[in-house]
């Protein structure tokens, strides 16, 4: 007696579960295919353990025909199952990759522009991209001033002549990557990891400078915003120590820039 009532106890809860997956096909839950195949791993369980539990196995195998049919549709619909496990893997991975390959061709065709709208548009491909797991990317004469990329992760990537200007960069991790000749300033670099990039020619100036990581950096030429620079940011950037070791500040006209320190022979 007490099967049975599990049995119509686990009924009800696989026509619950069908009924919630459906109502929620079109908005909380996230792939269709998916939706579809577990609605049906939850009714096949669903009849499979009923009628084990419903039904004594001496009983069922009384009725050779019945129960041989009952163990092959079990088989048939595992077997579809794992199909539609392996399809629905298979056909997410394609999307995937289709939907990388789309941002891409789009941060590639604003690359030209200029105007305030290209700037958010290739800051949420950005981000867009960082959810789908791409860290590295081409971003080089882009058009990203003001872009709110705070958090983001641009890794070994290459960034020559961009426009950076009074962009968000807090917290992101931009670790190995180029950005020769770009330009920063005015932005927010707040806990920025520039360990190991390189910003050859780069500026800065006016930048806010706070726990930002310059650790192992190339900064050939970075220009800055004054003599004391290094002095006045000992407090606020990683690798402080070996930037003042290997640089000072130079003067060119009404500019300021790190140089490499000449080596006293």
């Amino acid at each position: 007696m007490l099967l049975k009532i599990l049995a119509v106890v686990f009924i009800l809860f696989a026509v619950g579960a069908l009924i919630f997956i459906r109502k929620n096909s079109k908005s909380q839950l996230h792939n269709s295919e998916i939706k579809f195949f577990v609605g049906i791993l939850i009714l096949c369980l669903s009849i499979i353990l009923s009628v084990h539990l419903l039904f004594p196995k001496s009983e069922l195998e009384s009725y050779t025909f019945w129960y041989g049919l009952i163990i092959e549709a079990t088989g048939f619909m595992l077997d579809i199952i794992l199909f539609g496990i392996i399809y629905t893997w298979y056909r997410e991975r394609l999307e995937k990759k289709k939907r990388i390959e789309n941002y891409k061709n789009e941060i590639e065709f604003l690359r030209p522009y200029r105007e305030g709208e290209t700037t958010y548009k290739i800051a949420r491909y950005i981000i867009l991209l960082n959810e789908e797991g791409i860290e590295k990317f081409d971003l080089k004469e882009c058009f990203l001033r003001k872009a709110k990329l705070n958090s983001s992760k641009i890794k070994d990537s290459e960034l020559y002549n961009s426009n950076l200007k009074e962009a968000i960069l807090e917290n992101a991790n931009l670790s190995n990557s180029k950005f020769g000749n770009s330009d920063l300033t005015g932005s927010n670099l707040t806990e920025a990891n520039f360990s190991n990039a390189d910003l050859t020619n780069a500026k800065i100036k006016g930048a806010i400078l706070k726990e930002t990581d310059f650790t192992d950096a190339r900064l050939d030429g970075l220009e800055v915003d004054s003599l004391n620079w290094i002095e006045n940011n000992k407090n606020n950037i990683k690798g402080i120590e070996k930037i003042k070791a290997y640089y000072e500040v130079i003067k060119k006209g009404d500019d300021f820039y790190l140089a490499k320190r000449k080596v006293q022979t």
